[in-house]
């Protein structure tokens, strides 16, 4: 559920998201699982998703 939303992020919180979610396995206690799980999601609700109308920085 999650990994597909991470696909709708720009390349930065993807990749932040992506470690994250991969560390929540080592977790041993299902209920501290779930609730980092839940944690992240209502994070994920209030990070920006990318957008192909903006344009790359130059420098």
């Amino acid at each position: 559920m999650l990994n597909q939303r991470l696909e709708a992020l720009m390349l930065r919180d993807k990749q932040r998201f992506a470690r994250r979610l991969h560390g929540v396995k080592k977790v041993k206690n299902p209920d501290a699982q779930q609730a980092i799980i839940q944690e992240m999601a209502q994070k994920l609700n209030r990070l920006p998703v990318k957008s192909c109308c903006v344009k790359p920085r130059v420098r």
